[in-house]
């Protein structure tokens, strides 16, 4: 467990190290939605759009107005590289959350080397670090929903 925490922190920092090193319009975005959700609901979100397009469940954008408003409380968004970092938070969290679900899963079928083996190649992948740290997707937040039934349903709960 201490070799899984070790590739946690190292993930954790190049996510860190990478964030907003390059411009993402998804990330610009998420920033924009999350400040228009403090002062707006989510109904005005869709009206502002045009042709009313949304590309994320409604979930997602509760999620953003509950970091817009953090971020109003702790005054964040004058700095750009912290308000990058901020709304590419949850999603960092879920990373570690899917890491944490692909070692149990494949410790049900493998030693806990090639369970730590498969589990870093998932955080410490560059693909993954770039998309979650530079572009900011949220991708990995419906994969934990997927992987997470999969486990519990395998554990039979």
């Amino acid at each position: 467990m201490k070799k899984l925490l070790v590739i946690l922190i190292i993930g954790l920092a190049l996510r860190i190290l990478f964030n907003n090193i390059e411009y993402s319009s998804d990330a610009y975005s998420f920033i924009v939605w999350s400040r228009y959700l403090t002062e707006h609901s989510l109904t005005q979100l869709y009206e502002l759009l045009p042709e009313g397009y949304l590309p994320y469940l409604p979930g997602y954008y509760y999620m953003l107005m509950g970091i817009g408003y953090l971020g109003n409380i702790f005054n964040i968004w004058n700095h750009v590289w912290l308000t990058y970092l901020w709304v590419k938070t949850p999603v960092f969290i879920t990373d570690i959350l899917i890491t944490i679900c692909i070692f149990k899963f494949s410790k049900l079928y493998m030693s806990g080397k090639n369970a730590l083996s498969g589990a870093a190649f998932y955080y410490l992948h560059p693909a993954v670090i770039y998309t979650t740290s530079v572009w900011g997707q949220i991708d990995s937040l419906l994969t934990l929903e997927g992987l997470a039934g999969i486990l519990y349903w395998l554990e039979n709960k």
